[in-house]
């Protein structure tokens, strides 16, 4: 079996007094659930009951005690989220995550925040005060932009001026922002000069956070920030001009346009704008960060976004950008990213926690100049187009490292907190072999470890 983690928990007996309960608990309380192992040491091995009559009759007694605490020990109701099989090597509780949280068990009492629990890598841990508030307030961060502001008049110079440039007309009830008679909504506060919402741009020297080379701060309305911030990036972000003796020449930019703007569109149609945090963008040499306060809208997975499914956290801010042509689509943002760097072998990544949608995009004539292909690509008198680039680029790097060690670094940017450990079991290969081929992957330049090793996270460089 595997070894536990933020999704997986052993349990060689059914534990004492309520902690079942609340290791029950910080899954539906947590992004994607997990699952519990009863019977199970936690090295994975499976516990010796005397007899398989012994194992059947106690695997029956589990049974019976969960499905009555499905139904009266836990609150919100969690019927339909919590599943049993006893008929395994193992007895399995299967915990889907809610989308009523937060969760507790009631243990004859009301809400009791002492029984709130939260996932924290592989193990449980109490919430705390401003965790249960944001969870509480993500539950109904879709109608957060509806809740009337104190304000009767606000001043929408910005958005007014951009609609005139599109030959449309500014009109509360048209972007949804105020019925006759009453206030303005939140969604009409973001859209004003009197928006307290705030974009921070941050220039880095190299790759690390040690050095700031500029740093910006973008007030006002969020069509006021979302041209503030392209128009920024495009100033920083260079293109390759390649000069071949062809008449025509060759643009690389360092970043695929479309990729930039769809990223940066996200934060504004999808933040949690329950959070107080701001939006940020960090440019290094090799990439950019982009953070957005909050997690995906009802906790969706970048797999199920994938696959089409979407979910609208703020529909009437959405809509408004949409009447302003700022987005065309909301739904296929991120399958427009990837499909911007298909080929390229440093693919974007997305990174997301209940309080964070974190997407990074690789400088890709950094890798380029990095892996030494001038010469090769550049000396031609022919036109190398991207395709072309991406493909030799993708070759040098499966050149540079074994198979192995591209099954690692293909994990760590999947998830950079993945540890040795996780690394061994999943590609069935001993530590030592992970630890060699980390080395070798180290001084490529292709990774950096970040932090201590129980604490820290991988850096793809």
């Amino acid at each position: 079996m595997r070894i536990e983690n933020n999704f997986l928990e052993y349990k060689a007996e059914f534990p004492p007094k309520n902690e079942l309960k609340a290791e029950i608990v910080s899954f539906l309380n947590s992004r994607t659930g997990g699952t519990i192992y009863l019977g199970v040491h936690d090295d994975g091995s499976a516990v010796d009951f005397q007899s398989p009559e012994a194992k059947r009759m106690t695997f029956q007694e589990w049974e019976e005690r969960i499905a009555n605490w499905v139904t009266n020990a836990f609150a919100p109701d969690v019927i339909g989220l919590i599943f049993v099989d006893p008929a395994s090597e193992a007895f399995i509780i299967r915990v889907s995550a809610g989308v009523n949280k937060p969760y507790y068990y009631t243990d004859g009492e009301g809400l009791n925040p002492k029984e709130i629990w939260i996932r924290v890598g592989s193990t449980k841990r109490r919430a705390s005060d401003e965790e249960i508030k944001r969870m509480m307030l993500a539950g109904v961060s879709h109608l957060y932009e509806r809740q009337l502001t104190q304000h009767a008049t606000l001043d929408f110079s910005y958005t007014t001026k951009h609609l005139a440039t599109l030959g449309k007309e500014f009109s509360d009830s048209g972007l949804e922002i105020r019925k006759p008679g009453e206030n303005y909504n939140i969604a009409g506060l973001i859209l004003s000069e009197a928006n307290p919402f705030v974009t921070k741009i941050a220039v880095f020297e190299g790759v690390k956070v040690d050095v700031f080379l500029d740093k910006k701060e973008y007030t006002g309305s969020i069509t006021e920030q979302i041209d503030k911030v392209m128009e920024y990036l495009r100033l920083v972000i260079r293109e390759r001009n390649i000069i071949t003796g062809a008449p025509q020449r060759t643009v690389l930019p360092d970043y695929p346009a479309k990729a930039i703007r769809e990223a940066v569109l996200n934060c504004y149609c999808h933040r949690d704008w329950t959070l107080t945090a701001d939006i940020r963008v960090f440019i290094f040499d090799n990439r950019i960060e982009i953070y957005s306060p909050g997690g995906s809208p009802e906790g969706l997975t970048i797999e199920e976004i994938m696959n089409g499914a979407n979910a609208k956290r703020n529909p009437i801010l959405v809509k408004a950008l949409d009447k302003m042509e700022y987005i065309e689509n909301y739904t296929s943002g991120i399958q427009r990213i990837l499909s911007e760097y298909e080929g390229f072998p440093m693919p974007p990544e997305f990174y997301i926690t209940d309080a964070l949608f974190k997407v990074t995009l690789y400088n890709k004539n950094y890798y380029y100049d990095r892996l030494k292909l001038r010469g090769e690509l550049y000396s031609s008198k022919e036109i190398p187009d991207v395709a072309t680039v991406n493909a030799t680029v993708n070759a040098t790097v499966n050149a540079t490292v074994n198979a192995t060690a591209n099954e690692i670094l293909d994990l760590m940017r999947r998830d950079r907190n993945v540890t040795i450990s996780q690394l061994a079991e999943i590609t069935s290969k001993h530590r030592i072999t992970i630890a060699r081929n980390i080395k070798a992957l180290k001084e490529a330049g292709l990774v950096e470890r970040i932090g201590s090793d129980k604490t820290g996270y991988w850096r793809i460089l």
